[in-house]
C-alpha cells in the first residue's frame, strides 16, 4: 500500500467482527507517504511480516477496540528507513508479532508507538527494539507491552534521543527461562507509574538512562554500571517508587550509589526471596531533606545486600526505615 515514491495518502480500513485481511507480506508506505490503516471493532490483519513505513514516511496505523487484532508471525517494523511513522493501540485492541522494531535502522527518525487503555496489548514473542533516532514507545492508562526476549532501547550510535515511557501501564520482558533482558543502551526509560517487570536489567552504556520517578520495577538480576551517577528509586515523582529485587539466575550488581528517596517520600526497596544485591558504593535511604518515610526491607533466607561503602539511613531526610529480618 503506497508502493511507489510518488504515491501518497492511501487508506485501508478493516472493521467489524469477523472481517479479516490475510496476507503473506504487508507493507504500508513502502516508498510512498501518508498511508493510513485503521483496524477497528473486531477487524483483523493476519500476515507473515508487516512493515509500517519501509522507505516511505508518515505511515500511521490505529488498532482500536476489543477483539481488533494486528498479527505478524514474523517481523513487525515501524519506520525501518522512514520518518514520522506511528502506531496507536487503544481500547482493548491487540498487536502480536514475532520480533518488533520501532525505528529499527539508524535512518528511522521520529517514529512512535502508543499503547493505551485497559486490555490494549502489544506482544512480541521474541525481541523488541526501540532504535533509530528520536523514536518513542509510550505505555499508559492500563496498556501493556510484553516481550518474550530482550528489549533494546537505543540500537545505534545516535540513539541517545530515544525514549520508553511507562506511565500507568506495564512493560514486561520475561520468559520461562528467566533470561529476557531489558537493555538500556542509548536513550531514556521513564517510569512514572505502573510496572516494569524484567528478568534482568542491563545498563552499561553512559547514554542509557533510567528516570525512576514512581511505579514498580521488578528485576530478577541486574548489571548497572552506567547511566546517572546515582541509581535512584524515587527521583522526582508524586507516586512512590518501589524496587522489587527478586532472586534469579544472576545476581544484582551496581557500581552506582543506590538512593531510595531523593527529594520525595514513601519510596521502597523490597529485597526478598533469596536475592543477592552487591553495590560497590554506598546506599542512601532518604537523601535530601524532603525525602521522608522511605524504607528498605531485606528479608528471607539467603537474601543478601552487600554494600561497599555502607548505608546512610536518613542522610538528611526524616522518618526513614531499614528492616532486616
Amino acid at each position: 500500500v503506497g508502493r511507489g515514491a510518488g504515491s501518497s495518502n492511501n487508506v485501508v480500513i478493516v472493521t467489524g467482527l469477523g472481517s479479516l485481511w490475510k496476507s503473506g507480506f504487508v507493507h504500508f508506505s513502502e516508498s510512498g507517504r501518508g498511508t493510513r490503516l485503521t483496524i477497528s471493532d473486531g477487524g483483523a490483519i493476519d500476515s507473515q511480516n508487516i512493515g509500517l513505513g519501509l522507505f516511505g514516511s508518515d505511515a500511521q496505523a490505529l488498532v482500536t477496540g476489543a477483539d481488533s487484532l494486528m498479527k505478524s508471525v514474523g517481523n513487525f517494523q515501524i519506520g525501518t528507513f522512514a520518518d514520522d511513522c506511528r502506531l496507536v493501540v487503544s481500547n482493548g485492541a491487540r498487536v502480536q508479532c514475532g520480533n518488533a522494531g520501532l525505528g529499527f535502522s539508524y535512518l528511522g527518525t521520529n517514529n512512535s508507538a502508543l499503547v493505551t487503555g485497559p486490555g490494549s496489548t502489544w506482544t512480541a514473542t521474541n525481541q523488541m527494539v526501540v532504535g533509530g533516532v528520536r523514536c518513542s514507545l509510550v505505555v499508559t492508562n492500563g496498556g501493556s507491552v510484553f516481550a518474550g526476549g530482550d528489549v533494546f532501547l537505543g540500537w545505534y550510535t545516535d540513539g541517545g534521543t530515544n525514549r520508553i515511557v511507562v506511565d500507568g501501564g506495564t512493560l514486561s520482558a520475561t520468559n520461562a527461562a528467566t533470561n529476557a533482558t531489558f537493555r538500556l543502551e542509548r536513550g531514556t526509560n521513564v517510569l512514572n507509574t505502573g510496572l516494569i517487570d524484567v528478568d534482568k536489567l542491563f545498563m552499561t552504556n553512559s547514554q542509557g538512562l533510567l528516570e525512576f520517578n514512581g511505579g514498580t520495577l521488578i528485576t530478577r538480576g541486574a548489571f548497572i554500571s552506567a547511566g546517572f551517577l546515582q541509581f535512584t528509586v524515587g527521583m522526582n515523582g508524586s507516586t512512590p517508587a518501589i524496587w522489587d529485587v527478586r532472586a534469579g539466575p544472576t545476581d544484582h550488581l551496581l557500581t552506582r550509589q543506590l538512593v531510595i528517596g531523593n527529594t520525595n517520600s514513601f519510596n521502597q526497596l523490597f529485597h526478598t526471596n533469596g536475592a543477592r544485591l552487591t553495590n560497590t558504593m554506598a546506599a542512601i535511604l532518604g537523601s535530601l531533606t524532603a525525602a521522608r518515610s522511605n524504607s528498605a526491607t531485606i528479608a528471607g533466607a539467603r537474601s543478601r545486600c552487600l554494600l561497599g561503602a555502607g548505608m546512610f539511613v536518613g542522610a538528611f531526610g526524616s522518618g526513614n526505615r531499614l528492616v532486616v529480618s
